[in-house]
């Protein structure tokens, strides 16, 4: 690091190996260390002596003194680090004033986790935090730290990030103060399902800080090591294989799961298979039949056996009438109101107002007659207040024909 720092290169020269065919020294030379035997050579080397020995000594005390440099330099690092985090968070605060950051310190105030979420983000979990995800196993940082990210879907099925945290450790101390303070951070309820890996320490925080949240496994942390497990049996295009996930996609159906795994782990013969042992007395945290009337937004696997989801089921922000009749951020169409507006405003009022009298309108013959005679009352009198430029609404109230059955 420091030849890379200050500009120069470097390589290996002599090493020493001893009886035991162990390395006990390594030199490190310059680059440019020696000479070229040619006279007429273009190499850059110019006999430098510059050099740095390693000895390698019998016992192992050369490891702990590394790592005790390493830990101080670290320890005298991490402050920088951390003031550079608040700086670019106090950047993001200042455009963004929904901006949330909780920081858990320990007993030397030291950070030692680290929530956040974006104004966006808490106001998409107040639409669409019913389920939520959870991971840990990112560890893409340059300190190999655990990051763990809160997900949900929205109503077109796509990925948002509610939060992200970043910890020092995976204890449930830690994971409590996760759960805590992600709902928190959102200024809501707690999410209805949220799905996990399999982590003990994770499943004891949830029970803890979410009573009420319904915690399942995702499935595809549970079978991610069947092949380690399994071996031949698991192969590609195996036949315990497509009859393991035909049961896991496709029945729904409690007992017929327990019948249909009895017979398919006495079929292979692998009643003394350890994973898939463990699996099936953890089935109701991952296996489908024990959560069909969970709601998981799906973020599980799809539900091929169902025709159709009945309608009382679903939230109506899900279905393509998620807009209508929202409500005006506006409250009232006031003549005090309509004073201070502008024309822009104005139409926004008068749109929201009629889409929502469209919706009534439309729920019946005797609701359809009241609206009609409603706009066509509203429509002479703003001709009347407007001779010089009569008003235009795109059709004509008097020549509509209520035609009975039509009309719906």
């Amino acid at each position: 690091m420091y030849s890379w720092e200050v500009g120069f290169g470097i390589r290996h020269g002599r090493s020493r190996i001893n009886g035991a065919n162990i390395r006990t020294r390594q030199d490190i030379v310059c680059s440019c260390e020696g000479r070229d035997k040619s006279e007429m050579s273009r190499s850059a080397r110019c006999d430098c002596r510059c050099m740095l020995s390693l000895l390698r000594s019998e016992d192992d005390s050369c490891r702990q003194s590394v790592r005790t440099m390493c830990a101080k330099l670290a320890q005298e690092s991490i402050e920088g680090d951390m003031s550079k985090t608040i700086e670019v968070f106090n950047v993001i605060k200042a455009r963004d004033p929904g901006f949330s950051v909780a920081m858990d310190l320990d007993e030397k105030k030291r950070v030692r986790s680290l929530l956040f979420a974006h104004g966006t983000s808490r106001n998409d979990y107040a639409s669409f935090g019913d389920v939520v995800t959870f991971d840990t196993t990112y560890r893409t940082n340059l300190y190999n730290l655990p990051f763990g990210l809160f997900v949900g879907v929205n109503q077109h099925f796509q990925s948002i990030v509610f939060a992200g945290v970043l910890l020092t450790e995976e204890t449930i101390d830690a994971f409590k103060w996760t759960f805590r303070n992600f709902v928190a951070a959102m200024g809501a309820d707690a999410p209805k399902t949220i799905l996990t890996d399999q982590c003990h320490q994770m499943r004891v925080a949830i029970d803890a800080e979410l009573p009420l949240t319904r915690h399942r496994w995702c499935k595809w942390h549970v079978l991610r090591k069947a092949k380690e497990s399994l071996g031949p049996v698991y192969s590609k295009n195996s036949p315990f294989k497509r009859d393991l996930h035909e049961l896991l996609d496709i029945i729904v159906d409690v007992e017929e799961f327990e019948t249909r795994w009895s017979e398919l782990i006495t079929g292979y013969s692998l009643q003394d298979n350890e994973f898939l042992s463990r699996a099936y007395d953890n089935r109701e945290m991952w296996a489908k039949p024990y959560f069909t009337s969970t709601f998981c937004a799906g973020m599980t696997s799809t539900q091929r056996s169902a025709v159709e989801i009945p309608s009382s089921l679903i939230k109506k922000r899900w279905t393509t009438d998620a807009r209508d009749g929202v409500e005006s951020a506006i409250p009232g169409l006031s003549a005090a109101a309509a004073a201070r507006a502008d024309s822009t405003s104005m139409h926004g009022m008068l749109h929201a107002a009629v889409m929502e009298l469209v919706g009534m309108g439309t729920t019946s013959r005797q609701a359809f007659e009241v609206a009609v005679d409603y706009v066509s009352h509203a429509k002479a009198a703003i001709s009347a207040m407007t001779v010089d430029a009569p008003v235009n609404v795109g059709f004509s109230v008097q020549s509509t024909e209520v035609a009975g059955e039509d009309v719906l």
